[in-house]
């Protein structure tokens, strides 16, 4: 194992004499302020951005067919002069809009990405606490005649960002490489490189001070948007992406003198993460671009994956990702990680995947195929009775800007009241069993006794050398409790290795001799043969708590979101066809033509919740701040000069059909719930397929 010595020292202080990280940011053309310096009280929401791919070269009444760049086929549809207006109606389906041209594969124009930072800046600067952006901000490549370049995506990234920074302000920004933000897309090598230098370049105001060397070596990061309480995690998918042929999908480190595989390292980074911030108390967000499923992820990078968001469970408070360009949720399942059996059904199996790595991903043909794969996958959690809460951990797939389907963006809002905030005990365990590792190595049930022989045996041979060499010490309980993968039968192998260490330097009997229970000796590491025909052991001790955040409303718990979207057909029809005046350059607008209107798709709250927030008598405010409301959600506030009541502004939310699901919170109880209904009601699953599809009809 490839482990400084100076990271396990680090863990150890880390764990012992944790404080806030205290880190200003300065570079030499832009001073930022670092939001451990942040006074500004919290507002208790932040927003998700994904999959804008801005595309320069998008003409305006081009033809759909040539990927709305001109041509290929068919006459373009120029101005107005040139053609009648029944003609312009009657081929505008076949020709961009001026806002964009939804369900099709044309990407994004840039006048709809600077209308969407405009309404962004108009309602919501000031009014969240933090960003979080998983990538792809340059456009696909799709058409051959206009071939992309890598100074092309790195001035359209270099944009967004511009526009990121001057929209939100001095805000956390946690954002992710996405696959068409290198060239070729999908492909990126281990860094450092010039492309994770560049991205270090041009993100670097959003970098904390000590992330830039991970940054530099693999284009992660982690930034805490609230100083010793939220750790928002940003991880590089791309290394552990399936369609990546330029890394070997987290092969364990084998000693052999072959670098160490950039998801593998990756994912022992992210462990340290999880380790440090749950000895701080801390609640963690992972995001990036491509979600973590049985088939966009190699493997064995899927499997420690899980493992590690399964074992942390208390320290997890969720996981955003884009890529897909639908609205749904997903989950990592004990039964997918912990199991020699082949995954259970996820959004693009490998058996039904229809696209190839050349085939861009938010085509038309992969529509269909997440739908019917997704409601399998629902259709498998088992029974209210029968479910382990703590065998499952959501996932959050954002739907996109870029109108694949319809421009979506999220607006979550979670709980900031101090007085629920949930205090784990430092130093007990609250994992589901109760026990430390060691015991959990001895506790197997009768089933179990294959992989008890090998235990067993194991313990021998630890016996054996150390009587022979003198070595072992006793481990303190907290240790085991805060490292629980000392005995993962996955790769990852940190954890163990600096629980050897810290038993080696903390005099740890004298420091906390009531932790200790009867010494039981802990060996050097010594690689384990693998023994033909035994099974696996199972399953390691994990954290959980049925009070973390991630499980009840408390504390930094997730409490809803609300997803606004742009009827494009709409807005396209009343002010996107016809004569328009030429715009040069990114920054161009059109100022003859009113900017799309954004609506509310739906809000996960119930209609209770919601009006309270509304109204104005919640505890915690509105979910969304009043003046991004559009009209149709504002009227119902006021009836004349005269504010409605609660119970009045409720019906009339249920009546206009934006609180469909009407949770109570966003814990894990409530996702599996929803899913376990969506699987076996044709009827809720119909109309769950309308929002999935961000209001466009393309599955239906």
């Amino acid at each position: 194992m490839r482990t400084p010595t100076s990271f396990l020292v680090a863990v150890t202080a880390g764990l012992l004499f944790a404080k806030p990280a205290q880190s200003h940011l300065e570079t030499a053309q832009t001073e930022v302020t670092s939001p451990q310096s942040r006074r500004k009280p919290l507002t208790g929401r932040f927003i998700h951005l994904t999959d804008m791919h801005p595309d320069p070269n998008y003409i305006f009444n081009s033809t759909i067919e040539s990927m709305c760049h001109g041509e290929l086929g068919k006459k373009n549809f120029g101005g107005g002069d040139q053609h009648e207006e029944s003609m312009l109606l009657k081929a505008k389906e076949e020709r961009a809009g001026y806002w964009g041209s939804p369900v099709s594969e044309c990407d994004a124009p840039i006048v709809l990405i600077n209308a969407t930072f405009d309404w962004l800046e108009a309602n919501f600067k000031g009014e969240v606490d933090f960003v979080v952006w998983t990538g792809d901000n340059a456009r696909h490549d799709i058409d051959s005649r206009v071939p992309r370049s890598l100074p092309e995506i790195f001035e359209l990234n270099r944009y967004i960002s511009k526009r990121i920074k001057s929209t939100f302000g001095n805000v956390p920004v946690v954002t992710s490489i996405g696959n068409n933000d290198i060239y070729p897309h999908n492909i990126l090598f281990p860094g450092p490189s010039a492309i994770t230098n560049e991205f270090l370049d041009i993100w670097r105001h959003f970098i904390p001070e000590d992330q830039l060397h991970h940054f530099a070596g693999g284009a992660y990061y982690s930034i805490e948007a609230i100083p010793g309480q939220l750790l928002l995690v940003s991880l590089n998918t791309l290394y552990m992406y399936e369609n990546n042929k330029a890394v070997d999908g987290c092969l364990p480190d084998d000693d052999s003198g072959r670098p160490l595989d950039p998801g593998t390292e990756q994912l022992e980074w992210l462990e340290q993460q999880l380790i440090l911030a749950r000895g701080r108390g801390m609640q963690v967000w992972l995001t990036g671009h491509v979600p973590p499923t049985p088939a966009n992820w190699y493997p064995a990078c899927y499997k420690t994956y899980g493992d590690l968001v399964l074992s942390y469970h208390d320290t997890v408070v969720g996981q955003l990702f884009g890529h897909m360009n639908v609205d749904h949720f997903s989950f990592v399942t004990a039964s997918d990680i912990y199991s020699t059996a082949s995954p259970s059904p996820q959004p693009f199996s490998h058996s039904s995947r229809k696209h190839s790595s050349s085939q861009p991903i938010h085509t038309l043909r992969s529509g269909s195929d997440i739908a019917d794969e997704l409601r399998a996958m629902y259709r498998s959690i088992p029974k209210k009775k029968k479910t382990k809460f703590e065998d499952f951990s959501v996932v959050h797939i954002n739907p996109s800007v870029i109108p694949t389907y319809l421009p979506a963006v999220r607006i979550w809002q979670y709980n900031i009241s101090e007085e629920s905030r949930w205090r784990q005990p430092a130093f007990e365990s609250v994992a589901i069993r109760n026990e430390s590792v060691s015991e959990w190595r001895f506790r197997l049930s009768d089933d179990d006794s294959e992989a008890q022989d090998d235990l067993d045996d194991e313990e021998k041979e630890n016996e054996e050398e150390i009587e022979e060499n003198g070595k072992g010490l006793p481990v303190p309980r907290f240790l085991a409790t805060l490292l629980p993968f000392s005995s993962s039968p996955f790769p990852l192998s940190i954890a163990r290795l600096s629980q050897t260490f810290l038993s080696l330097v903390i005099p740890a009997q004298q420091l906390f001799p009531s932790m200790f229970r009867a010494p039981t000796t802990l060996s050097p590491l010594k690689k384990k043969k693998k023994k033909k025909g035994k099974k696996p052991p199972p399953r390691p001790p994990q954290h959980f708590s049925p009070e973390a955040p991630s499980m009840m409303n408390r504390y930094l718990s997730p409490i809803g979101y609300t997803q606004f979207y742009i009827d494009l057909e709409d807005a396209n029809l009343n002010f996107g066809f016809g004569p328009a005046p030429e715009a040069e350059g990114l920054a161009s607008t059109n100022a003859s033509r009113p900017a799309p209107t954004w609506d509310v798709l739906y809000s996960t709250f119930t209609a209770d919740t919601l009006a309270r927030g509304l109204v104005g008598v919640a505890e915690q405010g509105s979910p969304v701040p009043l003046k991004s409301l559009p009209d149709s959600v504002a009227g119902l506030l006021k009836k004349g000069e005269t504010f409605r009541t609660v119970a009045e502004v409720a019906e009339g939310l249920k009546q206009l059909g934006v609180v469909p699901y009407e949770l109570e919170d966003l814990s894990l109880q409530s996702w599996v719930n929803l899913g376990r209904k969506l699987g076996k009601s044709k009827k809720k699953w119909r109309k769950f397929l309308k929002r999935m599809f961000v209001g466009s009809g393309a599955k239906s």
